[in-house]
């Protein structure tokens, strides 16, 4: 678990917010200029570095997390759970 490989998992929803992010600056800078446009430009960025910081934490600790759980035991968890869905 890396912070790159956790942004890139995390594609499609930055692509989706990337376009949604577009969209509001376009709509704010058409009704309140280039300010209006700014701040859904730093309100993207600011939801960025925030996944960042939640990726920083979760790969810190998942040295820790990888020895505590019992993979075999989620295994099977996982594999009954896709028989009942079946």
């Amino acid at each position: 678990m890396t912070i790159g490989g956790l942004c890139w998992a995390s594609r499609q929803v930055y692509a989706l917010m990337l376009i949604l992010f577009g969209v509001a600056a376009a709509l704010f800078y058409f009704a309140f200029g280039v300010l209006g446009a700014a701040f859904a430009g730093v309100a993207f960025v600011t939801v960025l570095l925030r996944d960042i910081g939640y990726f920083r934490r979760s790969a810190q600790t998942w040295p820790a997390i990888r020895k505590v759980i019992d993979w075999e035991k989620v295994a099977a968890l996982v594999g009954e759970e896709s028989k009942r869905e079946t």
